[in-house]
């Protein structure tokens, strides 16, 4: 499936329960657009699957970094 950056970030914002900055910038010289990765290589040559989806994994990455700030205090 492909998912943009702007979807990964709404994905985050929608996830957490303080306010996000989201900044943008623009691009910089060499940067790619419309490129996403494909796990065929890694199924046929490893016999690797997701056990996850990627909304689980991004919710399990959130909840890790939310607690990882609240350890710091």
């Amino acid at each position: 499936v492909r998912t943009s950056v702007e979807e990964l970030v709404n994905r985050i914002i929608s996830s957490v329960s303080f306010d996000v900055s989201v900044e943008y910038n623009g691009s910089t010289p060499g940067d790619m657009f419309g490129i996403y990765g494909n796990v065929d290589y890694a199924r046929e040559m490893l016999g690797w699957s997701s056990k996850i989806n990627l909304a689980t994994g991004m919710q399990y990455m959130i909840d890790w970094a939310v607690a990882l700030e609240k350890q710091k205090g």
